[in-house]
């Protein structure tokens, strides 16, 4: 009986203290976020981003404010608005542009990212990692060739790969002797350095031929090729 009666004072002190706990006041604190948009293409700040600090409960936006990213990534909010209840959480948000169908270099490929966190992570120097696209590139063949020549340049972004090596970061552009001077295009791919790898095929000689070329975010290049 002893134990019954120790049993019930301990549940009805926990019930409570639940209420009280559950029953504070939420108060707000303002408090300054930091942090940098990386680009996974470049391993560098990326500057002109518009970001958004969201502040969420029940699954829902409840508020938002926006800025945009600085001479090297760099982006803060002064002030922010942080509730000591548990039931607020947060996030760094920076829209995606799929850059499928793409008409004009605006449209570009973009994928941003989400970066939630808690009251307690209100000090993190927050790293949102970003990857812009390039509009669209253009390899130009020149010259003469047999009807049986080919050539296949192989374009890779190897900062990229490194950074997030779930995504495509490497396309061939190749051509032959049935289209000898031609333009093949390419776009909605990573943005950055690409290492060239030129393999052909001519007069029944293989040939491989090294280069690179930047392409920067929504940006139009063309790569010229001769036979």
């Amino acid at each position: 009986m002893r134990y019954f009666k120790i049993i019930i004072v301990t549940l009805i002190f926990g019930f409570f203290f639940y209420q009280c706990r559950k029953d504070k006041k939420d108060e707000i604190t303002m408090q300054n976020l930091n942090g940098m948009v990386f680009n996974n293409c470049t391993d560098s700040g990326f500057a002109g981003v518009k970001v958004y600090f969201q502040t969420i409960k029940d699954n829902s936006v409840i508020s938002s404010r926006e800025t945009i990213s600085e001479l090297g990534g760099n982006f803060s909010f002064s002030n922010a608005e942080i509730h000591s209840n548990e039931e607020y959480r947060y996030a760094m948000y920076i829209q995606s542009k799929s850059g499928i169908g793409a008409t004009s270099p605006e449209y570009s490929l973009f994928n941003g990212t989400t970066m939630y966190f808690k009251k307690d992570q209100t000090s993190t120097f927050f790293k949102p990692r970003v990857t812009p696209g390039f509009f669209k590139l253009r390899v130009a063949y020149q010259g003469t060739c047999n009807l049986t020549d080919t050539v296949n340049p192989t374009f890779t972004q190897n900062t990229f790969h490194k950074n997030d090596p779930s995504i495509p970061y490497e396309f061939t552009l190749g051509t032959n002797g049935s289209a000898p001077n031609t333009i093949v295009s390419n776009d909605n791919y990573p943005m950055g350095k690409y290492s060239i790898k030129i393999v052909k095929f001519k007069n029944n000689a293989y040939t491989t031929t090294y280069d690179s070329i930047y392409l920067g975010a929504a940006d139009t290049k063309t790569y010229t090729i001769n036979w």
